[in-house]
């Protein structure tokens, strides 16, 4: 058995073996001082000293992503410093290996910018847009992860026309990189990207949709059922990143064979430009230099959360800093029978934030008076009952997979409100920011249709 002290208060934990030693750091270590002492000692102790003192230099401390193995004789009571420095590098190359990198940056800007200015009337939507359109400047990051899984979507609807598309072989996710140390966050996909027209008219003008754009385009070649997937509708998302950031650089190449790659930058304060730039991926990489109060977004665990509160659900694997997010799956998307014990106790506990299990659960679809599924679970406990204040409603409202307006009020009748669950429509009718719902006698009567439902499983 190995015993572990630690002269400071660190936290470390210690895993061992019968003939090896293992550490992992369960966070990064806060050294006051450059060195820290360690003792060990061997399992079976002699008359001797009991414990051999190992100092370690603080650089040993990274915060390990792996386990740290030390592979020692039965008769070895201590271990050198070389032999654990040796077990670093084992260990960090063994890292690499299993962690998804977002790879370098590879752009560079070769041609000349050309420089652009928004029109009057473009400019004070902007001016509004950035300062008076959303509530919260978090829903940036929900507007920029819906643009990459839309571009990804439309993708996927090219390559199933036959049509040969530049680098095939990139996959379809959305990877996300924070740095705090330059401020900034960085949101790329490889989808089905812009020409330089496109960048033109899809970040040059606001309100135009280049998403409601392509569904017309799908109505009108009579596959329109084919876009139930694609999230964008008012064409105003992208430019939400103007609430907290004082430049932006869009790198994009589009998909179709041969296309150039350029970059787009601009500050919000009316102009942007547009250069050629060369090592530019398929899709788009949205780079975001951060206002000193948006610090915020540059933090990993900051933005893992926001993810997870609006965005978990679309239909694309999302790689924050290397590591998956959205990990559970839209239940309520999937055919009933298609759904395990397992996935609806992970699923529940997500939406309600609970250890608990769910008594009931109903799953239920409509398409009158408009398109909607909802999936409701009971809880087999909740807090009133020990007297810890009034819930509130547990019920997320969705729109395509992104969360639109967390425990909405209205959707259920108050009595209700123990209820946990999602409702999702492509049809609810949305304020301008895709924050609320409006309050129109259509969200009346989808109560009046939902109570009866439940009413009616409940008896």
């Amino acid at each position: 058995m190995v015993v572990l002290m630690m002269m400071m208060s660190s936290r470390l934990f210690v895993r061992s073996c019968s003939r090896s030693v293992g550490f992992r750091f369960l966070s990064r270590l806060s050294l006051s001082t450059p060195r820290t002492q360690l003792f060990f000692s061997s399992s079976t102790p002699s008359s001797s000293s009991l414990f051999t003192p190992l100092l370690l230099s603080s650089r040993f401390w990274p915060a390990l992503k792996q386990p740290l193995s030390l592979d020692l004789p039965s008769s070895r009571r201590f271990c050198s410093t070389s032999e654990i420095e040796d077990a670093i590098v084992k260990n960090d190359k063994n890292t690499e290996k299993t962690e998804q990198k977002v790879e370098p940056a590879q752009e560079r800007v070769t041609g000349p910018a050309v420089s652009h200015e928004f029109q009057a009337h473009t400019r004070k939507i902007l001016d509004i847009v950035a300062r008076s359109l959303y509530t919260d400047k978090e829903v940036f990051i929900r507007e920029l992860i819906s643009n990459s899984s839309d571009a990804l979507e439309k993708l996927r609807h090219l390559t199933l026309t036959g049509t040969s598309i530049e680098d095939p072989h990139l996959p379809s996710e959305i990877r996300i990189t924070t740095d705090k140390i330059k401020n900034t966050l960085t949101i790329q996909d490889y989808g089905i990207g812009m020409t330089e027209e496109e960048l033109i008219n899809n970040l040059g003008t606001i309100a135009r949709s280049g998403s409601e754009e392509f569904i017309k385009k799908l109505g009108e070649s009579g596959n329109a059922a084919q876009a139930g997937e694609i999230i964008g509708q008012f064409g105003v998302g992208f430019y939400s990143i103007f609430m907290v950031t004082n430049n932006v650089e869009v790198f994009t190449r589009s998909a179709i064979q041969g296309s150039k790659g350029y970059v787009w930058t601009s500050d919000g304060s009316g102009k942007y430009s547009i250069a050629e730039a060369e090592g530019v991926a398929r899709g788009t990489k949205v780079i975001l230099h951060l206002k000193e109060d948006a610090a915020e977004f540059s933090h990993q665990q900051k933005v893992d959360a926001i993810i997870k509160k609006y965005s978990n659900f679309v239909s694309f694997d999302i790689f924050l800093d290397g590591d998956k997010v959205n990990t559970i799956k839209a239940l309520w998307t999937l055919p009933k029978d298609k759904i395990t014990e397992e996935e609806h106790k992970a699923f529940y506990q997500f939406i309600s934030h609970s250890h608990n299990d769910a008594l009931y659960r109903l799953h239920y679809s409509i398409d009158s008076p408009l398109a909607l599924t909802a999936l409701f679970y009971v809880p087999s406990a909740h807090v009133e009952k020990y007297g810890m204040g009034r819930m509130e409603p547990g019920v997320n409202i969705y729109s395509r997979k992104v969360l639109i307006q967390a425990r909405a009020k209205g959707i259920l009748p108050d009595w209700l409100r123990f209820v946990k669950g999602v409702v999702d429509s492509p049809d609810i009718p949305l304020n301008l920011s895709r924050e609320h719902l409006q309050d129109t006698p259509l969200i009346k009567r989808i109560n009046t249709i939902l109570t009866k439902r439940l009413l009616k499983f409940f008896c």
